[in-house]
């Protein structure tokens, strides 16, 4: 399972999710992605601080980074 959430400045509730995501010991290994086009460093911060293992800006596409293939082969750092 993999979540991959739109926005993260303009979402308020996406932070909140992670973070319930994060806290519960059921779903605390999921990897959660964060896609956005206004992110900020401070953003970027926020978002790992709340259990996000990555943080990438649109548009992405699946080669991008690595980011995609990493986690999706079960490598999730």
């Amino acid at each position: 399972l993999l979540v991959i959430s739109d926005g993260w400045k303009l979402f308020r509730p996406n932070q909140a999710l992670t973070r319930r995501l994060k806290s519960n010991f059921a779903t605390a290994a999921i990897p959660i992605i964060i896609g956005t086009a206004f992110g900020t460093e401070a953003d970027r911060k926020s978002a790992h601080a709340a259990g996000c293992v990555a943080f990438v800006e649109k548009a992405i596409t699946s080669t991008d980074s690595g980011v995609l293939p990493t986690l999706t082969a079960g490598n999730a750092p």
